[in-house]
Order: structure tokens, then C-alpha cells, then sequence
């Protein structure tokens, strides 16, 4: 009873923490001491709308904050799970995946009247019963960290095309890869998990009759 009274620190409630504001060392740190002082030991630092402009997802910039992170929770004994996107659905690298290769945006099967023009990026599946079924970009977004990024918004970032293996290795590269080369001293022992967001496989406000 006492035990469940007064739990060891690995039983901690684990809350996304949104980052959305300018971000500062000193604050993120007392927000952290805050944290503690409160009887939460692990976060989930999720970036979210508000962020500046010129805070760039994964840029030195965005790292350097959490390296400030990680080093601090790993001071005080804290755990700490990355969030991979910025925002959600995860698996774009805030539009990364689709600025490295086009290819690899988000994709639908639309139909259309048998005979219509392909556009770019797009192929015939089928043509049938005087309906063609053509493979073709999705236009689908995630959500991002900036004003102007939201839903239907005209800065939204591409979401990646999580069924092509090709993408998902792009993905894992631009965002798994660059996490561990700057916090892999912190693998396994702060850092204890990566946590991954409503995978979405046309991406939110895809096109018309995308399927």
C-alpha cells in the first residue's frame, strides 16, 4: 500500500510537454524543475504551434533545445520519450520526406472518366467500364510548429507516403537518424522511447475522392 501511496519514479505519468512558444534554456529548465517538484519524472517534448518562424524542425537550432533537454532530465533523473514529427501525423519530417523526392508524398487512387490526361507524378492503374483509376499524389498534409501550418492552412507540410518503403527509409534517416547522432549518449538510459502519431496513409484534407 505504501508503494502504491508513493510509487518509484519509473511508474511516473509520462505527459506531452507542447513546446509553442519562443524557447529559452533557462525556461525550459525550470519548467522541467517544475515538473519534478510536482512528481512527474518523464515528458514527452512535442512540438506545437507557436514556435518562431526561424525555429527550423531539426535544425542545429531545434536539436540544440534538446540536448538542453535531454541533459537536464539526465541530471535529475528524469526519462524523456521524443515525439517524431513536428506536430502529427508522423512519418513526414514536417514535409522533409516530400521536399527530398517528390515521389514520395502521400498517394491516392482516384477515379476518373476513361481517357483524362495524367497529370505529373501521376499513373493509370486500370481503365474500366469507361472509368480510369489513376495513382497519384494525395495533396494530403500533416499538421506543423508554425503559424500558417495547420489544417487547411496554405503552409501545411506534405505528408509522406508511409506505404512506400523508400519514403519510410527517408523518413527514418531525416528524423530517427538525426535524433541519434545528437542525443546518443542519452539512448537507453534518459531517452527510453520514440513515440509515433496517428500514422495517416492519405494524410488530413487529402484530395476529393482520394481512396
Amino acid at each position: 500500500l505504501d508503494t502504491f501511496r508513493d510509487p518509484p519514479r519509473k511508474y511516473s505519468l509520462a505527459p506531452f510537454w507542447f513546446l509553442n512558444d519562443v524557447l529559452d534554456d533557462d525556461e525550459l529548465r525550470r519548467q522541467m524543475d517544475d515538473f519534478e517538484h510536482h512528481g512527474v519524472f518523464a515528458l514527452v517534448p512535442h512540438g506545437r504551434i507557436g514556435l518562431p518562424d526561424d525555429l527550423v524542425y531539426l535544425s542545429e537550432h531545434w536539436l540544440h533545445y534538446f540536448k538542453v533537454i535531454a541533459d537536464h532530465a539526465a541530471a535529475k533523473h528524469m526519462e524523456i520519450i521524443l515525439y517524431d514529427e513536428a506536430m502529427y501525423p508522423s512519418g513526414s519530417c514536417a514535409g522533409q520526406v516530400a521536399a527530398a523526392n517528390p515521389r514520395h508524398a502521400a498517394r491516392c487512387i482516384v477515379q476518373r472518366p476513361a481517357g483524362t490526361a495524367l497529370g505529373a507524378l501521376e499513373e493509370l492503374v486500370l481503365e474500366q467500364d469507361g472509368h480510369a483509376y489513376v495513382h497519384c499524389p494525395s495533396n494530403g498534409t500533416i499538421r506543423g510548429i508554425h503559424f500558417g501550418e495547420d489544417d487547411g492552412e496554405p503552409h501545411a507540410p506534405l505528408a509522406g507516403d508511409i506505404l512506400n518503403p523508400e519514403a519510410v527509409r527517408s523518413f527514418l534517416h531525416l528524423t530517427h537518424d538525426r535524433y541519434f547522432d545528437a542525443l546518443k549518449d542519452h539512448y537507453g538510459t534518459t531517452i527510453v522511447a520514440i513515440f509515433t502519431d496517428e500514422p495517416n496513409v492519405l494524410g488530413r484534407h487529402q484530395r476529393a475522392g482520394a481512396k
